[in-house]
């Protein structure tokens, strides 16, 4: 399992990966009200979009089919607390 983005801020954005594969998602917020949105784009020109939003409490995994980019962003964290995003290839 890859780490993809961790961060201690109360909102943040990870910078971009492209994963190889179909990914399994999880985060672990130490606050339960923390919210990752995943978003994704297919090429470098097009906008990013709202694939999924998860977190620790509510639904810490999300399966996300390939794209060819992806990033994590961080809200509703208190700053000071974790919030890590790990990666797993189906």
């Amino acid at each position: 399992m890859t780490e993809r983005f961790s961060t201690t801020a109360a909102a943040a954005v990870s910078p971009p990966w492209s994963p190889s594969g179909d990914v399994v998602l999880q985060a672990d917020c130490a606050d339960p009200r923390a919210l990752v949105d995943i978003e994704g784009r297919v090429n470098d020109a097009a906008p990013w979009r709202l694939i999924c939003t998860f977190g620790a409490s509510s639904a810490p995994f999300a399966q996300i089919p390939r794209l060819p980019s992806l990033r994590a962003v961080v809200r509703e964290n208190v700053a000071g607390s974790s919030v890590r995003v790990f990666e797993a290839l189906l």
